[in-house]
């Protein structure tokens, strides 16, 4: 901590010369001796020697939103505390009792986490009484008045409860549970409501409330700003803008000469108001069923966390989004306006649609014309083709790959107009060049705020429209598919979460928003498959009660351990990925696996009645009649009748993709080709116009196929189909309407028609 923020302490009255004051630790040394004595209290207590380097994380020494607070007798410490602004899924509070931190949260709350608590055994109980009364009396001070924390929470050993309860008014919110991080030492839960505090104590207990609430906020601003100019580290920016965000009135009457010293020192204080980000999520498509904005929630819980004033505004439903967002940024005038784009097109060959054309009217534009504000803009989408995208739009910032880190100090940086040029991931205009800063990976994904979609989108609107609740297990993906660019987005390792974490956060979501079905939105879950098994037997540990989908699951590493995992966690339906029935295009797509291994995963899947939709994809390198009939007949042998398969023709050309390098390699992609707007691979060995017929015809004969390029799944009849799932409240894949629905034209002789229609017109065209 800083010297300054040392100057927070004021001297405990202690008559007995016992405690000379409660102190912030400043050096190495010192927090180091804090921790020393946790450690030593913990092994005095007849507990297993706990290992010191899980101890350090334990308690939180390293992190900069964590105070510890120390007590000292006779320059010896002697009682320690840490206090940590906001407890998150990162600290140990939420392993003992998730669930009431979730209902505290309902309410808005800032949680305090009041966390290592030790005293020295050496001390009389009279004496351990008056270390513990400086330790909370700090905690007050740092929590309450100067961080604004709504609530304390702690763990607390059995023997003490009474103790708190009748001191301090505690209340228990749990029973008493194993505590891992100290190799399983037993705590009850329990908590402090500091909005009540102050008059809970008033009532029951003068002596404390005078002695806890009695610091004067002049006095702490005249001992504090005076001495922020000697020393500056890594804590102090983050805690003066907590204490700014809470209480401004400390900034209030400052001389010119201590204003100087602090916005020199601390730039960002010359905003009195934290800065307000509107985030606007551009998507609009709602086919086959509406996307929660997964990543611009995970932003905007970033930028929350931090103490940003954020809000998003989600326009998939709107009628008229160009009029809500003007009416948005009239209401909120914010500083920064971030715009998420999801896609640059919807990759269908046939029924082509350019959604930039729709962010540019829609959204940029409005935007424009409603504020000043700077406009940054990142997504998926983005992450593409940054630099084409920036010119298309007219904007003069945009984040390439993850979007937390790079918005959270893209925003600091509008506060204090520090270096641009560090903020990876960021790019932005220069005499109008357009720079790249070096994009940076976020390592540690437990360590993000959770995205807690149903906080900032109304979730009800996306379940009336069948939508799943998505989730990420994982970031990155290491396989080379030669049409995909999604490495490039995410990176090319995985990095992996905790699959307690993300348990911890299905029981948040089912409490909150109860949806239907959750998805997993991993580009493959299964792979590293170790990681999928482990989240399948946390989710059967804990009995979770909620159906459970998967975006895709790589053939490759589907066992029958997996398979049985994922039936008994209630894996209501899976989507596979093999792309192709012929061993000569797995190669030219770059799989992973054999045809032997699809064989597999479609017999491990149908013996456990996991409902699969399969996707096969039509048109890339070396795909000529040969192998299309070879993918056919591989579905036609191995793939139930009960099961979908969704079959897409064309391959989207993106820059990062193998398919890329070869189309610019064999000529047929000219240097001077414009593919921000849909350019398709054209395969040597088959014209378009064969390979359409062959699939349409095969489309028509077999009920369960489905062509996604093809416009009568918007029909009419598949809408009322989807209608009579709901009100059925069906437990089931939500595709078999789609089979429903291809029974019944082909009962009808529709599917006649449609067969005699699609002959007549390739006849016509050969």
């Amino acid at each position: 901590m800083t010297t300054g923020l040392k100057k927070l302490n004021k001297s405990v009255e202690d008559k007995t010369n016992v405690i000379s004051d409660a102190t912030l630790p400043d050096t190495i040394d010192e927090i180091k001796e804090a921790f020393r004595l946790l450690y030593d209290t913990y092994i005095s207590s007849g507990l297993q020697n706990p290992d010191p380097s899980s101890m350090k994380i334990s308690f939180h020494n390293l992190l900069p939103i964590s105070f510890p607070i120390t007590v000292k007798k006779n320059g010896k410490v002697c009682g320690t505390l840490t206090v940590i602004q906001e407890s998150d899924d990162r600290l140990p509070i939420n392993e003992l009792f998730n669930n009431e931190i979730g209902r505290i949260r309902k309410k808005d709350s800032l949680i305090c986490e009041l966390s290592g608590l030790a005293v020295d055994t050496s001390l009389t109980n009279s004496e351990s009484r008056k270390v513990l009364l400086s330790l909370f009396r700090k905690a007050f001070i740092l929590g309450h008045d100067l961080l604004g924390c709504t609530d304390f929470c702690m763990m607390v050993n059995p023997r003490h409860c009474n103790y708190y309860q009748k001191e301090f008014n505690y209340e228990k919110i749990g029973q008493i549970r194993s505590y891992k991080k100290v190799n399983g030492a037993p705590a009850v839960p329990m908590r402090l409501d500091l909005e009540k505090g102050a008059e809970l104590f008033r009532i029951s207990n003068p002596r404390l409330y005078k002695y806890f609430f009695v610091d004067d906020h002049q006095v702490i601003k005249e001992r504090t700003f005076h001495e922020l100019h000697k020393q500056k580290n890594l804590h102090g920016i983050k805690y003066i803008n907590s204490l700014l965000e809470s209480k401004k009135d400390l900034l209030t009457n400052l001389t010119e000469e201590e204003s100087e010293i602090l916005f020199r020192y601390y730039p960002e204080l010359r905003y009195a108001e934290p800065v307000k980000i509107l985030l606007i999520s551009s998507n609009r498509e709602r086919h086959p069923w509406p996307i929660p904005p997964i990543g611009a929630c995970y932003v905007a819980s970033s930028l929350k966390r931090s103490g940003f004033d954020v809000q998003l505004l989600d326009i998939l439903f709107s009628e008229n989004p160009s009029s809500e967002i003007a009416e948005k940024i009239q209401r909120f005038k914010p500083d920064l306006v971030a715009v998420s784009i999801r896609n640059i097109d919807n990759l269908d060959f046939q029924y082509s649609h350019y959604y930039l054309d729709d962010v540019k009217e829609n959204v940029i534009n409005p935007v424009k014309s409603a504020t000043s504000a700077p406009i940054v803009i990142g997504g998926a989408a983005v992450s593409i083709m940054p630099e084409r995208i920036m010119d298309f739009l007219g904007v003069d910032y945009a984040v390439f790959g993850e979007g937390e880190e790079t918005m959270l100090r893209f925003a600091r940086y509008l506060q204090s107009n520090s270096d641009i040029s560090s903020i990876g991931g960021l790019l932005y205009r220069n005499d109008g060049e357009i720079i790249r800063n070096p994009v940076e990976r976020i390592k540690d994904l437990d360590g993000l705020a959770l995205p807690s979609i149903y906080r900032w989108v109304d979730w009800k609107k996306y379940g009336r429209n069948y939508a799943p609740y998505p989730i990420q297990t994982k970031r990155g993906c290491a396989l080379t598919c030669s049409y995909c660019v999604y490495n490039k987005i995410e990176g090319c390792h995985y990095r992996l979460r905790d699959p307690e974490k993300v348990v911890d956060e299905i029981e948040d979501i089912i409490e909150n928003c109860k949806p239907q079905v959750i998805e997993f939105t991993d580009s493959t879950f299964n792979i590293p498959l170790e990681h999928a098994l482990e989240i399948c037997r946390e989710i059967i540990r804990r009995k979770i009660r909620v159906s459970f989908n998967t975006m895709g699951i790589n053939p490759g590493a589907v066992t029958e351990e997996l398979v049985a995992l994922m039936k008994e966690a209630n894996f209501m339906e899976v989507s596979c990925t093999p792309e192709s029935g012929s061993e000569r295009m797995l190669k030219a797509l770059g799989k992973n696996f054999t045809l032997k291994h699809v064989e597999q995963a479609a017999r491990f899947l149908s013996r456990a009645g996991i409902p699969v939709v399969w996707y096969f994809l039509f048109g890339g390198p070396g795909e000529d009649e040969s192998t299309v009939r070879e993918t056919f007949s591989f579905i036609e042998k191995n793939i139930v009748k009960q099961d979908l398969v969704f079959i897409t023709s064309g391959i989207r050309v993106l820059p990062g993709s193998p398919v890329y390098t070869f189309a610019r390699q064999s000529g047929q992609l000219p240097d001077s080709t414009d593919i921000l707007r849909p350019v398709w691979f054209q395969p040597e060995g088959i014209n378009i116009e064969t390979m359409l017929y062959m699939i349409n015809r095969e489309v028509i004969t077999h009920g369960n196929y489905i062509n996604l390029q093809d416009n009568t799944d918007k029909s009419v009849l598949a809408r009322i189909l989807k209608k009579v799932y709901s009100f059925l409240g069906l437990k089931e894949p939500i595709w078999n309407n789609v089979i429903r629905r291809d029974h019944i034209f082909k009962l009808s002789g529709y599917n006649r028609y449609r067969l005699w229609k699609l002959e007549t017109e390739h006849r016509a065209y050969s």
